[in-house]
């Protein structure tokens, strides 16, 4: 799609298959965007998309996969030819994997070492979903920016609410990525910690 007020284009690739087809499609994903392929490095690739004044995005939902590209018209072309490139050619990197996997243990145990915080393991992305001790999670996030600091920091997190269709589901969940170093992941449950004990609405007595 080229915008007719600039010069500036949207594409979008729609494919049907999503992660109700493959459990670990959101992973492959998520994961793509730490890739480089057979002769490019990822931070080579981050460098022609700048140049090229493009983004390119994946994402999946529960039946489709998304692939979508914006920028400058004038370089439509050669953006797609980045595109097809970088799916054609990727290079898995095991110390990334492993890397990921690391990640996810220290978010995952960190968060189920919290009194009244429960997070499952997650199958895929860079991301889990934790049922938080507060009575709404959006009033819960929206104190720790504007109200709370521990040790000069707070801590950012989305409702997980807006995640379901079902009304009230999710009403006391966060979504969590944890695409930071565990040095940082560890930090930043120190202050998830901190925050839960001092949130006015908090719900139990585990604290």
């Amino acid at each position: 799609l080229k915008t007719e007020s600039n010069d500036l284009f949207s594409l979008y690739y729609i494919l049907d298959m999503g992660k109700d087809n493959d459990k670990k499609l959101a992973l492959a994903v998520d994961y793509l965007d730490y890739l480089g392929t057979t002769d490019k490095t990822v931070e080579k690739l981050a460098e022609e998309w700048y140049r090229l004044g493009c983004n390119f995005y994946v994402s999946s939902g529960a039946d489709r996969c998304y692939v979508y590209i914006s920028g400058l018209d004038e370089n439509l072309e050669t953006a797609m030819k980045l595109m097809e490139e970088i799916l054609a050619n990727v290079k898995p990197d095991k110390d990334v994997y492993d890397e990921y996997v690391e990640r996810r243990k220290c978010l995952i145990d960190g968060l189920n070492r919290i009194p009244g915080v429960y997070s499952p393991i997650p199958m895929g992305a860079f991301y889990t979903v934790a049922k938080l001790p507060v009575d709404d999670a959006e009033r819960f996030c929206r104190w720790c920016l504007e109200e709370f600091v521990y040790e000069n920091s707070t801590i950012m997190m989305a409702p997980a609410s807006g995640f379901y269709t079902t009304p009230g589901a999710g009403v006391n969940q966060v979504r969590i990525a944890y695409v930071l170093k565990k040095e940082e992941l560890n930090k930043a449950l120190i202050v998830l910690r901190k925050a839960l004990e001092a949130y006015p609405g908090r719900k139990g007595d585990e604290f």
